[in-house]
């Protein structure tokens, strides 16, 4: 099955927590290339080639709101970086990853569904951001530089901010402000990527 054929339809939620696809229009035209590239990098077999098409993906899906399938993406983009070895390019996902997650239970709070079945799917999807902003900011401390740390940290913050775990935001937070001093001390010494460093392109778009 060709992935652009998993597109939702204008109008459909793909499941119960994901929002209304948006209606004709660039996102989806963006979305189609996207799939299409999917499809492309499977053939090639790359794991970089896979992880940017994977990544691109789910940033297009999210643009739709298919929450639930830009996570199953962006998921097996992160298969594909245990591949690469590059807790640059881990971190990043992870930090999608919670993203993503944390969308999915704000806009289940929006729509101020009570029931039982509703509450569990936003406790589930605040779970899930919660584990993986913890996975990101431990994961940071293995980084290639202190700015790519910072970076994590900040996102891994604020997804733990916008859940309501704001202790534990301040002090993740405050572990990124420590790091700010070391990142501008060194910042003529670093390159913007350590030679051999895989990553894509930041994903913080998917918010």
């Amino acid at each position: 099955m060709s992935s652009s054929s998993l597109l939702p339809a204008p109008g459909a939620a793909q499941s119960a927590s994901d929002g209304h696809a948006l209606a004709e229009g660039p996102e989806r035209q963006a979305a189609r290339a996207a799939l299409k590239a999917v499809d492309e990098a499977r053939a090639h077999g790359h794991p970089i080639v896979l992880c940017e098409a994977l990544t691109d993906a789910a940033r297009c899906l999210a643009a739709l709101h298919a929450y639930t399938q830009s996570e199953d993406y962006l998921q097996q983009a992160l298969h594909w970086a245990g591949m690469l070895h590059s807790a640059d390019l881990r971190a990043d996902l992870l930090c999608a990853l919670a993203e993503v997650a944390c969308n999915e239970a704000d806009l289940l709070v929006q729509r101020k569904d009570h029931t039982q079945e509703g509450v569990q799917r936003r406790q589930a999807a605040r779970e899930r951001a919660r584990d993986w902003s913890h996975e990101a900011a431990c994961l940071a401390g293995a980084t290639s530089d202190p700015h790519w740390e910072v970076k994590v940290l900040l996102r891994a913050s604020d997804v733990l901010d916008r859940g309501g775990d704001r202790d534990e935001a301040v002090l993740i937070q405050n572990r990124a402000m420590a790091l700010m001093g070391l990142a501008e001390t060194h910042a003529s010494d670093a390159p913007d990527a350590a030679p051999g460093v895989v990553r894509v392109a930041a994903v913080t778009t998917l918010m």
